[in-house]
């Protein structure tokens, strides 16, 4: 779905005709950011709240899986790994796409106690159960 050039008028309309939703990877604040501004963000709120979409599916790689959960870890800033402690929250919890490399799982270790990345079981959300 590109966004920086668009040629529909009503995104709305156009992803609600979607049974699944695949975000690719990439910068994940910058995409956050585009999503906000072009309304997407709350395109996929209004969906996933929705109770006719119980079989709509979310899915995506890399800043594509981390925007779906509460937060996670980013090199969004530069290389330098940070905590994004924001996602739409559909899954409680963080989500760490790279956590295999052994830079991120130090850099997991050192933030998780200290909760900057959010925990699944400190989740509110009522429809997490999806």
């Amino acid at each position: 779905m590109p966004l920086f050039s668009r040629e529909r008028d009503d995104l709305r309309s156009w992803i609600t005709e979607f049974d699944v939703i695949h975000v690719g990877g990439g910068n994940t604040a910058n995409m956050y950011d585009v999503w906000r501004r072009q309304g997407v963000w709350d395109i996929f709120t209004d969906m996933f709240n929705d109770p006719a979409n119980e079989n709509l599916v979310f899915t995506g790689g890399s800043a594509g899986g981390i925007c779906w959960f509460d937060g996670g870890t980013t090199d969004s800033y530069g290389p330098i790994l940070q905590v994004l402690p924001e996602g739409l929250g559909f899954v409680p919890g963080s989500f760490s796409p790279h956590y295999d490399a052994e830079e991120w799982f130090r850099f997991c270790d050192r933030h998780q106690p200290h909760k900057r990345l959010p925990r699944a079981d400190s989740h509110r959300r009522k429809r997490c159960s999806r």
